[in-house]
């Protein structure tokens, strides 16, 4: 049996397919049924044996869109990342309609409520070896909030300092920015107890060995840079393609179909981009032990095969 076959996130090709696989919106309409089902198949492996190849991939396609990997809980639906394209492209048209309007109010609206759901979505893809409690998180999500607000409206007024093409280019690139720091204080706030206090690694054989502040702090890093990479081309290039598609004649005369028109792009954008910005890292990753913590060196394996070498974990997405 091959590497790729052992791991699915062995090459990043595999990743990206992964990542395709769990934004797939045929997922949205999974029933609890399956969703269960799978869950119930994929927890033995001498279940697993009785399925042919292609029934095992449809089970495993459904587990990763729905199923949490550390807690086998279900992922509330609009969280899902099969969700993700219709949801950010509706917040993503809020984000550049607002920032293209000028308006402050309409500005706070639109990243209040994407940092909303990006509180939400990061929670439910974190790494769940560590139980965070209602007062954190809430903390949490008014500081995320804060960070894009503030951005964007600094971007905003900027804008209104400069004039002619520095200011529209300042107000095309806001939203970009303002979502960049956002997702850097979003997640490097909701999961800081993850380099505080440490995750959960595990060796070869997915035996827990300890906590590692040094392996949440490489989650939580890898994490922001594949967000702020997801971002930068659906948000930069969306509002270009827009505006050249808008000064054809076909759109001039057909003012009405703007909204129709910037929904497909973003869609596009989103749909095509951020399974590559996402999987440059695996979500299961490893690293040798010397990385971490010296107490990390010297273990030995419970089946006797020697030393602990590497340790994985689940850094989240």
């Amino acid at each position: 049996m091959s590497q790729t076959d052992d791991d699915p996130e062995a090459t990043y090709y595999n990743r990206v397919i992964r990542l395709f696989q769990m934004m797939d919106m045929s997922m949205i309409p999974v029933t609890e049924t399956e969703i269960d089902e799978s869950i119930r198949i994929l927890a033995s492996p001498a279940t697993m044996s009785k399925y042919a190849p292609p029934e095992l991939a449809r089970v495993k396609k459904v587990f990763n869109s729905a199923v949490h990997p550390d807690t086998k809980e279900k992922i509330f639906l609009p969280l899902r990342l099969s969700m993700m394209l219709p949801t950010n492209a509706l917040l993503t048209l809020g984000m550049v309609a607002a920032a293209g309007a000028g308006s402050i109010p309409a500005l706070v609206a639109a990243q209040w409520a994407n940092q909303t759901y990006n509180v939400l979505h990061y929670y439910a893809y974190r790494n769940a070896s560590n139980a965070q409690t209602n007062d954190f998180l809430i903390k949490t999500y008014v500081a995320a909030c804060t960070a894009s607000v503030g951005c964007a409206v600094g971007m905003e007024k900027l804008a209104r300092m400069s004039t002619g093409s520095r200011g529209k280019i300042i107000r095309l690139v806001g939203p970009v920015a303002s979502v960049a720091a956002a997702n850097i204080a979003n997640i490097s706030l909701m999961r800081q107890n993850e380099f505080l206090e440490g995750i959960d690694v595990m060796d070869e054989d997915n035996n827990i060995i300890g906590k590692s502040k040094k392996a949440g702090a490489i989650g939580v890093a890898t994490c922001i840079t594949g967000r702020v990479l997801s971002t930068l081309v659906p948000l930069s290039c969306t509002p270009i393609l827009q505006s050249r598609a808008m000064a054809t004649k076909f759109m001039k005369k057909n003012p009405k179909l703007e909204i129709p028109c910037f929904l497909l792009i973003i869609s596009c954008m989103i749909g095509s981009t951020i399974p590559f910005a996402l999987g440059v890292f695996k979500q299961h990753t490893t690293w040798p032990v010397s990385y971490l913590e010296h107490n990390f060196s010297g273990l030995h394996r419970q089946n006797g095969k020697g030393l602990v070498m590497t340790a994985n974990w689940n850094r989240g997405l």
